[in-house]
């Protein structure tokens, strides 16, 4: 197996998440929502505050423009994909239009606008997602990234309420609020500082693969979690301080790894027997269906 050539990256994947209000809330939304149909309508969340500007006033409840710094260490230049980042986004009033920018940066003072050729348009209550790509290279002038950095995020409205009168505030206004931010980037393996880390690898033609992890815990245990209902414990080995993993992975799909140096908690002492008793259908008056898939999941 030492012909085999090792992985250079896995992806890291640092997520941003808001939870401060529930999308449809009457104590802090713009609007009572006393007519809404069903549960069901697209835009119903959980998601953050209410963002939005208007030319001349000021509310409480209405934040400005949006920015998020999301950290990135270890950034592997030279990976044969480019790092992503996915915004979830969901309206703040019933009927108003949204017109956001999003620009990105490593220099908050030096932003590109991912938004140049057509601006994130969504009315009403509902949601948009949207995923864009980034640049990351050694060419610092234009790379969104830099090692060992941030990537900063601003989320822009483009529609401004003009009317003067404070209880109009929201007329014309576009607000919105942001639920998550998602970068995915390749990074270098290592653990240093770290006990567990997970490291997930991408889709590959390969059905072995070969991982090499500087600065792994001397106690450190390989598991494949790709299937959290199966995980499998593979064997690993130190050369020169660096751990060696080889995996079987399946063709065509992304494969993670768990590797840590805690030790597991024994809680078998909590586990109590369960007995089971046979019944006989014939004095019921009721049918019981069911299929073979359930029997098979039982027994994993």
């Amino acid at each position: 197996m030492s012909n085999i050539t090792a992985e250079r990256y896995h992806v890291k994947e640092e997520i941003q998440q808001y939870s401060d209000n529930y999308s449809y809330s009457i104590n802090e939304s713009f609007y009572s929502p006393t007519l809404t149909p069903s549960f069901w309508i697209s835009g119903k969340g959980i998601t953050g505050e209410i963002y939005g500007r208007h030319t001349t006033l000021t509310h409480p409840k209405l934040l400005g423009d949006l920015w998020v710094k999301l950290p990135v260490e270890n950034l592997f230049f030279g990976a044969d994909w480019q790092p992503t980042l996915e915004l979830l986004l969901y309206g703040r009033l019933l009927y108003q239009a949204n017109d956001v920018s999003v620009k990105v940066g490593k220099d908050i003072n030096k932003l590109r606008d991912l938004t140049s050729s057509g601006h994130l348009l969504f009315t009403g209550l509902t949601s948009k997602k949207k995923e864009f790509r980034l640049n990351a290279s050694t060419d610092t002038l234009n790379s969104d990234l830099r090692n060992n950095g941030f990537l900063n995020v601003g989320i822009l409205t483009n529609k401004m309420g003009t009317d003067p009168d404070p209880r109009f505030i929201s007329s014309g206004t576009g607000m919105f609020s942001l639920s998550y931010a998602k970068l995915r980037y390749p990074q270098a393996f290592s653990m240093i500082g770290q006990n567990t880390a997970f490291f997930e690898l991408r889709a590959a033609s390969d059905t072995l693969s070969k991982v090499i992890i500087p600065g792994a815990p001397a106690n450190a245990k390989v598991f494949d979690v790709t299937n959290t209902h199966k995980p499998r414990i593979l064997k690993s080995y130190f050369i020169n301080s660096e751990l060696n993993v080889m995996v079987s992975r399946d063709v065509n799909k992304s494969l993670t790894l768990l590797v840590t140096g805690d030790t597991p908690i024994d809680i078998s002492y909590k586990a109590t027997s369960v007995s089971f008793e046979d019944i006989s259908p014939s004095g019921y008056d009721y049918l019981i269906i069911t299929t073979d898939r359930l029997k098979s999941a039982a027994e994993e």
